[in-house]
């Protein structure tokens, strides 16, 4: 238990764990460095002071008595129609509630959502994140999330012409201000359920992971670059790319070195090793022909999508940048397919001066694969140079 508002307070841990994922199939039994994936999560919620139960939420009895081994409850098996693709994580919550009240006339005054995909969590997150939970008489939620370099103005639809326009126009200036929502732990009050009436008070307000923490395993890839991170145990906080106050021509949020003339002129990022010598050629071979300026990019990866990033507003909670529908936040079948400006390379075609870098929209796309473009100033992304 915990002390809230001056009583002591129930807290259950529950981690949704169905058998059916696509991306990795099973990944919850998956091994990660000895160790079945499902087991991180388990053991963060046991060590963290406080709390009562540990409970997996599964449909699949191997996954069952993996947990009950690893030292959490699982006393019920959640229907095979709460564990499909498109299913909510809120239908199988408010299974879990009824089987609770119903089985055991219990009902938790603070519940955890703890994601079996987010294997890294320093040790005292969750702990100093229910700290601040109880520290403020005003708060009902405390979520993770992880900072994000990625400049919502920097998400762009292409027609079927290759015409770009921004997905979320007006929102420039945001960049290293943007925080990825997760579910490595979302903290929810119970027993402030008044507040949760309150628009101000519902908001929730903001427990920041380093990059590394915020590994989501998802697809292969991502399991090895949780391989590659445990061999070193590298959750903590990375060292970023800022420029302060520097000089220099700066594009979507990239320093380039030196003062910039009339053109025609191609730059090259170092941050990005992977781009060689024929991305460059093919790059200078459509400068040549382009009658605007041209920068490199690539599809947006669908692990960070602007349905998922927020913003902490000045008082400290936080807001969505894009609102829609929860229904459609939770399910990617129905996201959009965006692309962005990554400055590897960028171009200004003869007869243009320097000004006509200010304006993104007159920016023409020169598209590269991601991997290509994988920017070595991030320290998940330098994981999978070093893959």
């Amino acid at each position: 238990m915990i002390r809230i508002d001056g009583q002591d307070r129930t807290v259950l841990a529950w981690i949704p764990a169905r058998g059916g994922s696509k991306g990795l199939p099973r990944k919850a039994l998956l091994d990660l460095c000895g160790r079945p994936v499902l087991a991180y999560t388990i053991e963060a919620a046991l060590n963290t002071p406080g709390m009562d139960r540990v409970l997996v939420n599964t449909d699949d009895p191997e996954i069952r008595d993996l947990a009950i081994s690893l030292g959490a409850e699982a006393p019920f098996l959640r229907p095979a129609h709460l564990a499909q693709d498109r299913s909510s994580l809120e239908d199988a919550l408010e299974f879990q509630w009824a089987w609770l009240k119903e089985h055991e006339n219990f009902v938790p005054d603070v519940h955890v959502g703890m994601s079996p995909t987010h294997p890294f969590r320093l040790p005292d997150s969750l702990a100093r994140a229910l700290e601040r939970a109880q520290a403020d008489e005003l708060v009902v939620n405390v979520r993770s999330v992880v900072p994000t370099g990625l400049d919502p103005a920097n998400c762009w639809l292409r027609d079927e012409d290759g015409a770009l326009s921004r997905f979320l126009p007006g929102l420039e200036g945001l960049a290293g201000g943007v925080l990825q929502n997760l579910f490595a732990f979302n903290i929810v009050l119970e027993c402030r359920r008044h507040l949760f009436y309150s628009p101000q008070h519902r908001r929730p307000l903001p427990h920041v992971l380093s990059r590394l923490e915020g590994l989501d395993l998802d697809e292969p890839q991502d399991l090895r670059l949780a391989r590659l991170a445990l061999g070193g145990r590298r959750t903590g906080a990375e060292p970023t790319d800022d420029p302060g106050g520097r000089g220099g021509l700066r594009l979507f949020g990239k320093r380039f070195e030196g003062s910039a003339g009339a053109g025609p002129m191609l730059l090259r990022h170092p941050d990005y090793p992977r781009v060689g010598a024929a991305e460059v050629e093919a790059f200078a071979k459509a400068l040549a022909g382009a009658s605007r300026p041209l920068v490199s990019g690539c599809r947006l990866d669908e692990d960070v999508h602007p349905y998922r990033l927020l913003r902490e507003a000045e008082d400290g909670r936080l807001d969505y940048l894009c609102e829609v529908p929860q229904e459609i936040r939770g399910a990617r079948q129905r996201y959009p397919r965006l692309v962005r400006f990554a400055p590897a390379l960028a171009g200004l075609p003869a007869g243009l001066g320097i000004e006509a870098l200010e304006n993104p929209g007159n920016f023409a796309l020169f598209e590269l694969p991601r991997e290509t473009l994988l920017d070595a100033a991030d320290p998940v992304e330098r994981l999978e140079m070093a893959d």
